[in-house]
């Protein structure tokens, strides 16, 4: 027991020590070894040549070198040439116009980088001798410079991997980045907190929401640290120093560590023992058990040990811990870090912790449970959009955090009324507020829990007539219906026997439907080719190289074993050059050209059809036959046996803030600072096009297209009887998000009872029955091809392949009725 005296210095002291640690921090931000640094953009220049006699070919290789030095280094963020050969190529110019630092200094200012790197190659007494300066482009004063001699060129790229590049160009430039605005925010309101405790104001509420800020700032840079792990070619990305990037991993976490958690460690010790003791988070034996026997009497069958331990669990367990509990299950239900596959029976219990606690919580208590809840999942589930761009992870944890506050004053309001129609009601809102993040322009529908029983066919069969959205309202569902009935005195057997149901009739009719499903005449066989290449970092002639290799050995073990492949599926941008620009006319003889030709003439030699993602573009009037195209599209293309092109289809879909943003004329300074961040300007299309193949007309959903069950079901009701996806997650570097996204497209075959194939670059590439039985699957991260076959789509459509989200729509109208009524109810016994 703690004494009076020790607990009125508690607050006083524990305020003191946030207020010198927060200071601290505030001084490490600028001196020592943590102090913050910003990341210039940086382009290396043409080459100067001073007699070394060196090919374009190996020009182009170690300049390629030079930027990966750079890049490496970490002190700076490089623009490729390629990059910078793209932004000029629209406008007529090219890399073979600069031919001075002054032109070079010129256009690296016009593209908004902030340094440039002169090269220069001579040949010196039998040795190659390379020359880099270092120059600023706002000033044009040389910074640093460096030489470099070797016997031959593999010895010269061999010699900027070590120490003597790094002491030269890794140098750290003092500033702020956005995300150091929002840590300095931070420390104010710590400091603020710490005035609180010192004029001994109410401040649970305020450091219960400190700690969830803080947490997630925690573990949004302990994942961003993970940039460091990024191949070197996303790293290209001129952004004016906006963000640092890590120069490793564990470095930077262990900064990130060092900057959030002492101030996060004293907000837990304030939050935990507020009065200097333990003394709240215990209560007395005889109490519990008497509150148990009165509200569930012994008669009801059920033992009161039960309700006793959940009622000191709705009392005494800190609600930002009952969130953090229910955001970990919820992570573990679905493919994670912790295990890859998932742990799917956890999702009927993930939500119980948070519906527990809330119950029984203030207003206050139970927003910040359920935000605890939010930030903790958000993070752990989408961690690896921190290696697809600088900007993915930042605008992800955004968007998903706004949802969450907008949603969080009806959840907070639905659970802390218990009663008839609780469960309906909790269940019906999760369900319904799903379906609206997945809605619009920012739409983004993932991490759903109903995904996690991917495994489970017979269970997920009911998508079938619902959709995904169905098996998560079962889920989140019988978690409620759980929940009550650990917390009511009455009407328990009526609980245990819906929870039941809410199990064993799903599983019914999945055992029922594949028990009637017709046994399929015909089959279409699919060759999917997973070449593990990104197509920003690994050359196209490289990628075009693996894509035909792995394609004709496929078709040449189909030949062996006397199938015939209908159709060859490659990944999305497998094939990156706009196939029908470079085969205009006036094209003849360029690079791109030459390889878009002999990718056609090798499908005239297959004898078979070739679906690839690439890219296309819309053809303006007053565009002539050799302009560059001005408007853009990601794209899946449909090579005939004769190796011509037979349809095209635009993404329809694309990423918000990634791959296309709508209100570049709208909100210019916004779309100004996307463009920093090299943000891919693709436009969306409008047409909902099948791919017609002799033997079945197919949809071609790419990325991630095939995680909207309302897009999806358009091409099906279109006449689409194959869902072919084609994928690039490469750029995740991690099988997470190739795990999480192929059983998110699971679920469009059970939807539609409709067979899906995924052709993606590194996984997961697979071919799954109108069932959702996956047929066959490639590894993560590794190159092979997958020879499937195909059962046809057994005719008729489903009951979802009808409606669309009808079950949605429905338990948004109930809830509507249900909160009117309840409203209704609550202020008539009020007056």
């Amino acid at each position: 027991m703690t004494s009076p005296a020790a607990k009125n210095l508690f607050r006083p002291a524990l305020s003191l020590i946030l207020l010198l640690f927060a200071l601290a921090e505030a001084l490490l931000a600028f001196y020592g070894p943590i102090s913050l640094t910003r990341t210039p953009s940086l382009m290396v220049a043409p080459f100067s040549r001073g007699g070394a006699a060196l090919n374009d070919g190996q020009m182009e290789e170690l300049t390629r070198s030079i930027e990966v030095a750079f890049a490496t280094a970490g002190s700076s963020s490089v623009k490729p040439q390629a990059l910078v050969e793209e932004y000029l190529m629209p406008s007529g110019r090219s890399l073979a116009d600069i031919d001075s630092r002054e032109s070079a200094m010129e256009l690296a200012r016009e593209l908004g980088v902030l340094r440039l790197v002169q090269p220069v190659l001579s040949a010196w007494e039998g040795e190659l001798a390379l020359y880099l300066w270092l120059y600023d482009t706002v000033g044009g004063e040389p910074i640093s410079s460096e030489s470099f001699r070797a016997s031959n060129l593999s010895a010269l790229m061999e010699s900027l991997e070590g120490p003597e590049f790094a002491e030269a160009f890794d140098i750290p430039v003092p500033g702020l980045t956005p995300f150091d605005y929002s840590f300095f925010l931070f420390l104010a309101l710590e400091l603020l907190l710490a005035l609180l405790l010192l004029l001994r104001r109410p401040a649970g509420l305020f450091n219960q929401g400190l700690i969830i800020l803080g947490s997630t700032l925690y573990l949004f840079a302990f994942f961003f640290a993970r940039n460091a792990n990024m191949d070197y070619v996303q790293r290209f990305v001129a952004h004016g120093g906006d963000l640092k990037m890590a120069a490793d991993t564990a470095s930077q976490q262990l900064e990130a560590a060092l900057r959030f958690l002492p101030l996060i460690l004293l907000n837990l010790t304030l939050y935990l023992f507020p009065g200097g003791s333990l003394q709240r988070f215990f209560a007395d034996k005889k109490t519990l058990q008497d509150r148990a026997i009165r509200s569930n009497p012994p008669s009801d069958g059920i033992s009161a040990s039960i309700p006793a331990a959940v009622e000191s669990f709705m009392h005494h367990t800190p609600g930002l811990l009952a969130g953090w509990l229910s955001g970990l299950l919820y992570t573990l239900a679905l493919p994670s870090l912790f295990r890859l596959q998932g742990v799917p029976v956890l999702s009927f219990v993930t939500l119980i912790p948070l519906f527990l606690f809330c119950r029984r919580a203030s207003r206050g208590g139970a927003a910040t449970s359920v935000m605890a809840f939010a930030s903790l999942q958000v993070m752990l589930v989408n961690f690896w959009h921190s290696t697809y761009s600088y900007v993915s992870l930042p605008f992800t944890v955004l968007l998903s955090l706004a949802q969450w506050l907008i949603f969080l004053p009806l959840l907070v309001w639905l659970l802390r009324r218990p009663g008839r129609g609780w469960i309906l009601t909790v269940s019906s809102s999760w369900i319904v507020f799903d379906w609206l993040r997945g809605m619009g322009f920012l739409a983004y529908p993932w991490g759903m829990l109903g995904t996690a029983l991917y495994p489970w066919t017979l269970f997920i069969q009911v998508a079938s007539l619902t959709g995904v959205w169905g098996v998560s309202w079962l889920v989140v569902a019988f978690n409620a219906a759980i929940a009550e009935l650990l917390t009511v005195g009455e009407r328990r057997r009526p609980l245990l026997v819906g929870a039941a149901a809410l199990v064993l009739l799903p599983l019914s009719f999945g055992a029922l439907t594949l028990a009637l499903a017709p046994k399929p005449e015909e089959s279409i066989t699919v060759l999917l080719v997973q070449h593990n290449r990104d197509p920003r970092k690994h050359d196209y002639a490289e990628s075009l190289d693996a894509l035909l290799s792995l394609s004709e050995d496929g078709l040449a073990r189909a030949a062996e074993e006397g199938r015939t492949v209908d159709l060859v599926a490659w990944p999305e941008t497998a094939f990156v050059p706009d196939i029908r620009f470079w085969m205009r006319r006036g094209n003849e003889g360029r690079g791109r050209r030459k390889l878009a030709e002999r990718m056609l003439s090798a499908v005239d030699s297959w004898d078979t059809w070739l679906v690839t993602g690439s890219s296309d573009h819309t053809r303006l009037p007053e565009e002539g036959d050799t302009d560059y195209p001005e408007i853009s599209h990601n794209s899946t293309y449909l090579i005939s046996p004769e190796g011509e092109i037979g349809s095209i289809y635009h993404k329809i879909k694309l990423v918000p803030f990634t791959e296309y943003f709508p209100f570049k004329e709208e909100l210019p300074a916004v779309y100004e600072q996307l463009d920093k961040f090299d943000v891919t300007d693709w436009t969306p299309g409008s047409e909902y096009l099948l791919h017609r193949h002799p033997r079945a007309p197919f949809t071609t959903p790419i990325c991630f297209e095939d995680i909207m069950p309302a897009h999806v079901r358009r091409f099906v009701a279109e006449g689409a009887r194959l869902i072919v996806n084609v994928s690039n997650d490469y750029w995740s570097l991690s099988p997470v998000e190739g795990m999480q996204h192929g059983v998110n497209g699971l679920f469009r075959a059970v939807e539609n009872r409709v067979p899906l194939v995924r052709a993606t670059t590194s996984g997961l590439t697979l071919a799954a029955d109108p069932w959702g039985r996956v047929l066959g699957s490639l590894g993560f991260f590794e190159e092979g091809r997958l020879l499937a076959e195909i059962p046809e789509a057994p005719p008729g459509m489903t009951l979802y392949a009808r409606l669309g989200d009808w079950f949605p729509l429905l338990l948004g109208a109930l809830l509507i009725i249900l909160v009117v009524v309840r409203v209704f109810v609550y202020y008539f016994k009020k007056e």
